[in-house]
């Protein structure tokens, strides 16, 4: 066996003994509450009443605060965490065994991942728009406390966790110039990159609103969010198409916002690594206010972040000094999130945020010195109406704009004379504007429920505009869309029914059209099955379909062209000084990507292990029509019969003059000879011809329990993946999973949390398996594994007098045993011999933050 694999097992194994659970503990008495969304006082008196529990609190602790409704089937300390939830209030049971509901000493949020929502909650989840459905598709949750607990201090940081993330694509030291066109960080933020199919296949929202695409690949930095603001993060890995519409093709990441907070929040964190550079800073500031009828939050966070530069990482080999291996940064954002009651039956709230980005990169090649600084400013607005229909109907009327501008600059200079060699600066400038209504509610009355439906539609408008100055015809575009769909929820059987073997039994389903002024309709369906055998074990399977819109660069790129030797272009038995034309532009016929998928999970959240619960899927995605350059290797484009739809031989004059129209300036006469002689055109436009397959195993769980006073929780996740790609329709799959520059056959992350009256303690081990390293000439082998451990430290004063009151302290241990990344020799000059989107080269970094409540 060799090492990678007996690393893979030992963290295979690690995650087995996290998700273990003792037999001993005793399970909570579940009660059915029915209590609506009221101020948060009536609410408490409410739940004492139905659950016969005592619970004290008094007026000043619970004046202006308000409490979502509540119809569920939960225990009553359950019950009172879902009540309390965004209140800054915490609960305790006194010595005579009341509840006693007071103010926690630092506003924390809470863990929902246990709570089982009956039919008709007033709960909206990721991946469906019916409140309180059960969605078949597997979810993950990431509330605030388990990123306090972990010492995460952006969301980027978060995903980069994620087990089914792929941490290529754009995201801080993915360096530039690997083989995928995707693997670019031009704007310094960070992007969700689920299964490594893209961060344009994966969705972002906010709030359930889909947010600004940011630089030229269609991703959205989610590191613009403030963490400060989130209440929680939900993550659905499973095509989404039928529910969102365009790029939900892997899953939809949801940020949800915190609502009623009260309070003022001040946060430093400061770091720096033990090897040199990547030092950092933090400073957030969070305020909130909530009344009876409504509330609002505003948070602001600056951060820097300073590079590492080659020579501060010895094992790093080949660059010249000063190249950079992580981007120097500089951030500003502020966020706003309100919501007011007009009345009984209409909430009037608005999202909004600012972000703003400095970022920069050095890249020297001989005596060429490349700076590439870019800045970053991002504004979105987001305003809704929700109302309160009759018969237990809801609607809402939201909209969005948003504006992007990722502005760049590329100076090089010789690196000895100073001298300037080559300048240039542009703008991919991005702009997003929706507007959707959709209503909500129940049709008719079964024996296991309500079925309810949800129905709407909107617009949906996206440009994009690559700006250079003197040119007075930028490239770019705009293109709209117009879209309805239809969801319907069906609880056959319900627990209350009580019906022998089937606990809960319901039907999902979803359709949806969307329609684009440039490349027509696209219909997407979507069908989940939820069968509960008994109250702990769960078996959810889905199968929809979705699509990716061709991406606004793809469509509306310039052209290129370029005059070469036949031979450059791999041609044989041509007269010497034959040339051929090699053409690249942007296809206005591309049709969308399109992708079916299937999900089947089994949870296991037993009544007898209390705070115990496991979840093991099994995914399946054919990923095809995707958008690429069919010719993928220059040298072969005339040699190659896979190439041959592609070139036109003996072109007539009108296909050069078409070509050189086409192009306008970007034409370059490398060979100095006549264009209209050429012997064949080499077409490489955009075209859809390519095709993934991924499939694999994702097991995440968790169980808590008292431990040595304070409470204990095991918490893990694993994801198993194996991937082929088809570069060419007809041409044979080729394995990409495990590959260079691609995702790795298994990623793992598992550890534990203590906590207890005040102080925490985390500990994780983090586990990414080995890439086959055959893209260089100068060796092909297959790299270790890369195995790190986080470690956070908190401590939380409490109440007191003076300004020690409400403090925390904490320290983070990034990669605490200062793991280097897997190396292999890199045979070209301008790329790194380790595995950039797989393998972090920060090293240790250590973090003390301090964060006081007001």
């Amino acid at each position: 066996m060799t090492r990678s694999n007996y690393t893979g097992a030992a963290c295979a194994l690690a995650l087995a003994i996290t998700m273990s659970a003792p037999a001993w503990a005793q399970p909570a008495p579940l009660v059915r509450f029915d209590i609506p969304a009221q101020e948060l006082g009536t609410a408490l008196t409410q739940l004492a009443q139905q659950s016969g529990r005592r619970i004290h609190f008094s007026s000043e602790v619970t004046r202006g605060r308000r409490a979502l409704a509540l119809k569920a089937e939960l225990s009553v300390e359950a019950a009172l965490e879902t009540l309390l939830r965004g209140s800054g209030l915490g609960h305790r049971t006194g010595s005579d065994g009341a509840i006693i509901v007071e103010r926690r000493t630092t506003h924390v949020e809470t863990d929902l991942s246990d709570v089982t929502v009956s039919e008709g909650a007033d709960i909206l989840v990721t991946g469906s728009r019916i409140r309180g459905a059960v969605t078949a598709s597997p979810t993950t949750v990431i509330t605030a406390e388990q990123i306090r607990q972990e010492g995460r201090a952006d969301l980027g940081a978060v995903i980069r966790d994620l087990s089914q993330n792929f941490n290529g694509g754009q995201n801080p030291g993915v360096f530039l110039g690997g083989p995928n066109g995707a693997n670019q960080n031009i704007g310094g933020g960070s992007a969700i990159n689920l299964r490594g199919l893209g961060p344009d296949a994966s969705l972002t929202l906010m709030n359930g609103k889909r947010l600004t695409y940011s630089g030229f690949s269609n991703a959205i930095d989610i590191s613009a969010i403030p963490v400060a603001a989130v209440e929680r993060m939900e993550i659905v890995t499973d095509g989404a198409s039928a529910i969102y519409g365009s790029d939900a093709v892997a899953g939809v990441a949801n940020v949800i916002l915190r609502r009623d907070y009260s309070g003022v929040t001040t946060a430093i964190r400061g770091g720096t690594t033990t090897r040199g550079g990547g030092s950092e800073y933090q400073v957030s500031v969070t305020a909130g206010s909530a009344w009876l009828s409504g509330g609002f939050l505003l948070a602001y966070n600056r951060g820097k972040t300073d590079p590492i530069y080659a020579r501060q990482r010895n094992f790093v080999v080949g660059f010249a000094d000063p190249t950079t291996l992580l981007q120097q940064s500089n951030h500003d954002s502020v966020l706003f999130s309100g919501h007011q009651a007009m009345g009984e039956a209409v909430v009037v709230s608005v999202d909004a945020y600012y972000n703003r980005r400095d970022s920069g990169s050095l890249r020297r090649i001989g005596t060429e010195l490349t700076n590439s600084p870019t800045n970053v400013q991002t504004t979105l607005i987001s305003p809704a109406i929700d109302l309160d229909l009759s018969g237990g109907w809801t609607g809402r009327i939201h909209g969005t704009y948003g504006h992007d501008e990722n502005s760049y600059k590329t100076i090089i200079t010789d690196a000895v004379t100073g001298q300037s060699i080559y300048n240039s600066s542009g703008c991919y400038c991005t702009d997003t504007r929706t507007a959707e209504i959709g209503v909500e509610g129940p049709l008719i009355e079964l024996p296991g429920g309500a079925l309810r439906i949800a129905a709407g539609g909107g617009y949906r408008h996206n440009s994009l505009f690559v700006r250079r100055p003197g040119n007075s015809n930028p490239a770019g575009g705009s293109t709209a869309s117009s879209f309805a769909y239809g969801e319907l929820s069906i609880p056959f059987v319900s627990p209350a029914m009580n019906v022998a073997a089937i606990h809960r039994l319901s039907l999902t389903g979803a359709l949806r059209y969307e329609k684009y002024r440039l490349i027509g309709g696209e219909l997407t369906p979507k069908l989940g099955l939820v069968y509960e055998p008994t109250p702990d074990v769960a078996l959810q399977g889905s199968w929809g379909r979705s699509f990716k819109a061709a991406g606004l660069l793809q469509q509306f790129q310039r052209a290129y062209a370029e005059l070469a030797t036949a031979r450059i272009l791999g041609g044989t038995g041509y007269p010497t000084g034959s040339d051929a034309l090699f053409y690249v532009g942007p296809s206005l016929d591309l049709s969308p990507e399109r992708a079916e998928t299937f999900t089947v999970t089994l949870r296991l959240h037993p009544r007898m292990v209390s705070g115990f619960n496991l979840e093991l899927s099994y995914f399946n995605v054919n990923y095809t029509d995707r958008v690429v350059s069919p010719v993928n290797n220059i040298f072969a484009a005339l040699s190659n019969p896979a190439y041959a739809p592609f070139v036109t031989y003996a072109p007539t004059s009108a296909q050069v003059a078409a070509v050189l129209a086409a192009t306008g300036a970007r034409f370059t006469n490398s060979t100095g000879r006549d264009p209209y002689a050429a012997v064949a055109i080499v077409d490489n436009s955009l075209t859809n011809a390519s095709a993934d397959k991924v499939s694999g195993f994702d097991l995440n769980g968790s169980y808590r329990f008292d431990f040595v006073g304070g409470q204990l929780e095991l918490r893990g996740s694993g994801s198993w993946l194996s991937g082929t790609r088809t570069v060419l329709k007809g041409g044979p799959p080729v394995d990409t999973v495990g590959i260079i520059y691609n995702p790795t056959k298994f990623r793992g992350r598992a550890g534990l949390v203590w906590e207890n009256d005040g102080f925490g303690l985390s500990a994780f081990f983090n586990h990414t398996g080995a890439v086959f390293a055959n893209y260089f000439a100068a060796q092909q082998i297959t790299t270790d594994a890369f195995n790190t451990v986080d470690l956070n430290l908190r401590y939380a004063v409490g109440e007191r007098r003076g300004l020690l009151s409400n403090l925390e302290f904490a320290v983070t241990v990034d990669n605490a045993l200062d793991t280097p990344p897997p190396l292999f020799a890199a045979s070209i000059a301008n790329r790194p011999n380790y595995d950039s989107t797989n393998y972090s080269v920060i090293g240790r970094r250590i973090s003390f933050s301090v964060t006081k409540t007001w």
